[in-house]
């Protein structure tokens, strides 16, 4: 069906979906909605209806766009909750 895939080729392009890619050294989150706290050790941002905490060391955001934010450091800890983290 034509609209079945318009739908599915906006939705690649546009990439609307919360998505979060962890590695050695970084972490990036895209389509997060808001940033909660950003210290060297604690970095804290909501996305859709999660509040996603990242603990370690060093952290330090290398590129921030309005719906992307890419964080390197050493990264301990990720806590996905709902959003009673304050």
């Amino acid at each position: 069906d034509y609209m079945e895939l318009y739908h599915k080729i906006r939705s690649y392009i546009l990439e609307e979906e919360f998505k979060i890619q962890l590695g050695n050294h970084y972490i990036n989150i895209v389509n997060y909605t808001k940033i909660r706290k950003i210290e060297p050790k604690e970095i804290v941002v909501e996305a859709s209806s999660k509040v996603i905490k990242i603990i370690g060391s060093s952290l330090a955001i290398q590129k921030l766009l309005e719906d992307e934010i890419f964080i390197t450091g050493n990264i301990y800890k990720l806590d996905l909750g709902s959003d009673s983290i304050v």
